[in-house]
């Protein structure tokens, strides 16, 4: 079984990255980690990751796929959603690549 967690988001010209799924702010760069207070919750508050099973779910034409990271593990700090985890402090390591429209295509072609 696989640890591995990513992130999907939107990067612009200028090289902020921020949600493409809803969601406020921006992250910080690459390696640099950040964190949220106060109560967890799937799809309002949170930082919003997904396992390798997750991805599919979440493709969307220009985003970007990152590979990320987070010590969150507690009850208090982590929930497991069906669709993706909820963290309170995660880190973008690298970009991994855009998902292009053509690309999205050939998927929807594949599956």
């Amino acid at each position: 079984m696989s640890n591995a967690l990513f992130k999907l988001a939107r990067v612009s010209e200028d090289g902020v990255i921020r949600p493409c799924h809803g969601g406020t702010g921006a992250w910080p760069p690459l390696g640099k980690p950040l964190r949220v207070d106060g109560p967890l919750r799937a799809c309002s508050h949170g930082l919003h990751l997904l396992r390798k099973r997750d991805i599919a779910r979440w493709l969307a034409a220009d985003v970007t796929l990152f590979s990320a990271s987070s010590p969150s593990t507690g009850a208090n700090d982590r929930i497991e959603d069906d669709e993706k985890l909820v963290v309170r402090e995660a880190t973008l390591i690298r970009a991994l690549g855009v998902i292009t429209l053509p690309a999205l295509v050939a998927f929807a072609q594949w599956c």
